[in-house]
């Protein structure tokens, strides 16, 4: 069993004045400024317990009865952390001359120059209100500033990466679960040769393994929360980096904050190196990783009723680590498909499965799967095609199959049955959002992987219009609500039934909670017929997260079919 340290996403800050969210919030008053003291001073002073420090579920770090929680604080200004409010409202930490760090959660954005003057590396004075939250000393949502000496323009962060000191994954965990080693709470780390093992995500978690434990079957995982990126490619699992980071956790698990940056600050706590000494089955193992089949497109439709389809072309990997070599093939898989479907080419530049529609519209709707195999090998072991399928040592290569769906449709279907698979958003299904800041899904993953992670705040999914369900449907949700501590809570879906012209024809609220099985997938059925007089068909159907804050709903299948009404 591999080991995993897995926080969750924070999505509330607590103060004194009662629950303020992660949108900015201001506090309900604004602090007088106090006497100046180091962080060491203020945490001392102000709370009880340990930072991070998480036993017999609850957190034992609090603010002490009585204490004073309007404070000042003078350091340097090192971002990172939650990406999703570092640019506009600059979310991150402050270091004082101490070495001691403090997370400083979302600015007073009123300040005319937030944002050209809070750059890494700044010099601040930071006047706000203290809370405790998750087990860690912070300053609330609201905080001001006086900027003290101006962050580098020259580009020359040696000073600041000074700060980060050199640690293993091993020095912050004292066992095998991950648990945090509470002398390495509230610090700045540096950890060398870690190596991207998962797709990366801007505002939940994204994996790194020690070098060192690639292709072991044991290998730590080590998840990063919310960091920024430029150049998306870059993140490629099998990639190698060293990270810059603030030590955190949630629920005594090591997470990491990461220092960000924007395209106005260029320290970033991602640094892509280049790795070196690898032995041949690690060489192997991140070949693996690069070579990765996860991210491309599993259901292709072409559609003939609107006009003639267009091929459907799906990248795949050309080049991995040095002195390994990657191959494709493609076969048909079951159902109608046959070997027309499809080909396989590589101009030199790129490699391409490209899924082709039918040279004449079929009379019927067809289906059918290709199977597409990709494996890496040391080039010395399979320096041609013939050679890396030829090989019979398990040991000396690393294989990966996929299933691709293929619809031929030329009449409107009246059912669907699609299933999630990976992290990506499967064909005749569209991701709807109701909030800005979440654009893109998000997925879940160890016992929710496979799924899509929805809650109150980025909406649901949505069939994309091809369908014809006539009047009434079967709803059917394979569906898992994730399990809080804190006591039941609304968990509620809506689901909405559109004709062809986009109106609202039926609408419905469902309950999914069930105290016997939280966090256990189970199906939920829910027919919706339409009222006597509403003469247009069902053509669309909208799930929508209908709940309280904090829940969260995770989806893995969705199956809707044309009932009799």
């Amino acid at each position: 069993m591999k080991k995993s340290i897995i926080p969750a996403l924070l999505l509330s800050v607590v103060t004194l004045g009662g629950l303020v969210s992660c949108n900015g919030d201001k506090p309900a008053t604004t602090p007088v400024t106090p006497t100046e003291k180091t962080i060491a001073e203020i945490i001392a002073d102000t709370f009880v317990g340990k930072p991070g420090e998480y036993v017999d579920g609850k957190y034992t770090l609090d603010l002490k009865e009585g204490a004073n929680t309007n404070v000042t604080v003078t350091g340097t200004y090192i971002s990172g952390g939650e990406w999703t409010y570092y640019e506009n409202d600059r979310s991150g930490y402050i270091r004082d001359d101490a070495g001691d760090i403090l997370f400083v959660h979302t600015a007073d954005k009123t300040q005319t120059n937030l944002k050209a003057d809070l750059k890494v590396g700044a010099k601040v004075k930071i006047t706000g209100t203290l809370t405790a939250y998750n087990g860690y000393p912070q300053i609330g949502s609201g905080w001001t500033y006086e900027l003290l000496e101006a962050a580098p323009t020259s580009g020359d962060y040696s000073t600041i990466q000074s700060y980060y000191k050199d640690v293993t994954v091993a020095d912050l965990v004292t066992d095998a679960n991950g648990t945090l080693n509470l002398d390495k709470a509230k610090t700045l780390v540096h950890l060398s040769n870690m190596v991207s093992v998962g797709s990366f995500s801007a505002d939940g978690l994204t994996y790194f393994t020690p070098l060192e434990e690639i292709g072991k079957e044991n290998a730590t995982k080590l998840g990063i929360y919310r960091f920024h990126n430029e150049a998306p490619g870059v993140y490629t699992p099998g990639n190698v980096f060293d990270l810059y980071g603030a030590v955190t956790s949630y629920k005594g698990t090591v997470q990491l904050h990461v220092t960000s940056h924007s395209s106005e600050d260029k320290f970033t706590g991602v640094q892509q190196v280049d790795a070196s000494g690898l032995t041949a089955e690690q060489k192997l193992a991140i070949a693996d990783l690069q070579g990765s089949m996860a991210e491309l497109n599993k259901e292709v439709t072409f559609d003939y009723i609107s006009g003639t389809p267009t091929e459907s072309k799906l990248t795949l990997r050309r080049k991995v680590i040095s002195g390994m070599s990657i191959y494709h093939k493609a076969e048909v898989g079951g159902g109608a498909a046959t070997t027309d479907w499809f080909t396989i080419e590589d101009d030199g530049l790129a490699k391409t499965l490209t899924i082709k529609p039918l040279a004449a519209a079929p009379t019927e709707n067809q289906s059918g799967t290709i199977i597409l195999t990709r494996r890496v090998c040391a080039s010395t072991d399979c320096a041609t095609e013939a050679d890396a399928w030829a090989l019979s040592d398990k040991t000396k290569y690393k294989e990966e199959k996929i299933t691709i769906s293929v619809k031929h449709i030329v009449k409107e279907e009246t059912s669907m049955a699609i299933l999630f698979t990976g992290n990506k958003v499967p064909s005749g299904i569209k991701y709807i959002t109701n909030d800005a800041k979440y654009p893109n899904p998000s997925w879940g993953s160890g016992d929710f992987a496979d799924s899509m992670k929805l809650a109150y705040v980025n909406g649901g999914v949505g069939t994309d219009g091809k369908y014809n369900f006539g009047t009434s449907v079967n709803v059917e949700l394979d569906l898992a609500v994730a399990h809080y501590k804190d006591g039941n809570r609304a968990h509620e879906v809506t689901i909405t039934a559109l004709d062809n012209t986009g109106s609202v024809v039926k609408s419905v609220d469902v309950n999914t909670y069930d105290a016997e099985n939280v966090g256990k997938f189970r199906k939920v059925t829910t027919t919706i017929t339409l009222d006597e007089g509403v003469t247009n068909n069902i053509v669309d159907i909208e799930v929508k997260v209908k709940t309280a804050t904090g829940t969260t709903l995770y989806i893995k299948g969705v199956t809707i079919t044309k009932a009799t009404a």
